[in-house]
């Protein structure tokens, strides 16, 4: 029996690592075990039980008003504790959080192999986003396998000198998430208190990079088109910062047609997306997903790591500034857009992970 462990903290880890923990779960002569380090914590739960999942292990490190310094010393020093306990032969981190960054420096200093799930992505701009590109590019110094989401991600390693025999190309893992989640048979409640024949557009931010002045100037932007488009229903799930939410608060919260509400479960938020007719967020991951449903994304960051839409016309860079932002919601909600189209047939990325893992522990 080889012993697998899974380290995530955030719900989008979670979110992504699910799949890939089901796909291992039934692969012979694997023993899987989760850890949490509970970076996020509530978001993180609510995202673990959408896939039925549950930590075996919770080093709830998560403190109110912790730094990223504090953040990554509590993370090690609970890894560190259970490594001294429990030794794996191998670990799985996602993406580019700090707890994916803790988790390969970790498994660095113990001598124990780790595999970077979401490989290779790459913006080049050491603090765009901050800090999970100089996260990535630590995380690929560390790591001994690396499951690239696409071949751009696989030629960004393979410039950096990985070795090509330690690089698959798998696809993205939030397909299974999202294939995933559509069935299970529970009720949904993200449509309960919006008007069935009234368009919805769906906006989240939450980047870190984003200070106090240039989040307002963004909500400003989406304030303003919200007056604009009396006639559309901007649905925004708040993140749970408490810095994000007062700013998001103060500028948004008396504008009749847009709902300001508590984070979403996951199916719910999936749900949400493939009812709307714009997706308006900052995050990498989000642009994935809704990409997978169609959908017109538009993205306030002046870079993006990811490919999804970005050819196709779907997705657009918008940038921060206000009126940039005001400007793309106008003509995203006024120009036309064909019908989507079905999404397109894969192999299931989890799969092709666990596939590799077993030769690669052979």
């Amino acid at each position: 029996m080889k012993n697998v462990f899974l380290v995530m903290g955030t719900r989008p880890e979670a979110i992504k690592m699910a799949p890939v923990y089901r796909a291992l779960k039934k692969t012979p002569g694997l023993s899987i075990t989760v850890i949490s380090t509970g970076q996020h914590r509530e978001l993180l739960a609510q995202a673990m039980q959408a896939f039925d999942m549950s930590p075996d292990i919770d080093l709830q490190v998560m403190r109110p008003g912790q730094s990223l310094s504090a953040l990554t010393c509590s993370i090690l020093e609970g890894l560190e504790k259970t490594f001294e306990r429990h030794r794996p032969d191998l670990v799985l981190a996602h993406g580019d959080t700090t707890t994916c960054f803790s988790a390969a420096l970790s498994c660095f200093y113990h001598r124990i192999p780790i595999a970077h799930v979401e490989a290779g992505l790459r913006t080049y701009r050491i603090d765009s986003p901050f800090p999970e590109e100089f996260n990535r590019q630590g995380v690929a110094k560390l790591a001994g396998f690396h499951f690239a989401p696409d071949a751009q991600a696989k030629d960004n390693l393979l410039r950096e000198g990985v070795s090509p025999i330690d690089v698959c190309v798998t696809g993205s893992t939030a397909v299974d998430a999202i294939d995933a989640i559509s069935e299970i048979r529970r009720p949904s409640k993200s449509h309960c208190d919006l008007s069935a024949d009234k368009p919805v557009s769906v906006i989240t931010l939450h980047r870190r990079e984003n200070g106090s002045e240039t989040l307002k100037g963004m909500l400003t932007g989406i304030k303003n088109a919200a007056r604009l488009h009396p006639e559309m229903t901007f649905v925004y799930p708040m993140h749970p910062n408490p810095s994000v939410r007062r700013t998001v608060l103060e500028v948004l919260s008396t504008i009749p047609n847009l709902v300001l509400r508590e984070p979403m479960e996951y199916r719910d938020f999936i749900g949400l997306m493939a009812r709307a007719t714009v997706v308006i967020t900052d995050s990498g991951g989000i642009q994935e997903e809704a990409d997978y449903l169609r959908k017109r994304v538009l993205l306030l960051r002046e870079h993006t790591e990811r490919v999804n839409g970005l050819g196709e016309g779907r997705t657009c860079i918008v940038g921060t500034n206000s009126e940039a932002i005001t400007a793309a919601i106008s003509r995203s909600l006024t120009s036309h857009l064909e019908a989507p189209s079905d999404a397109v047939p894969h192999e299931s990325p989890s799969l092709k992970i666990a596939r590799e893992i077993v030769k690669r522990l052979a």
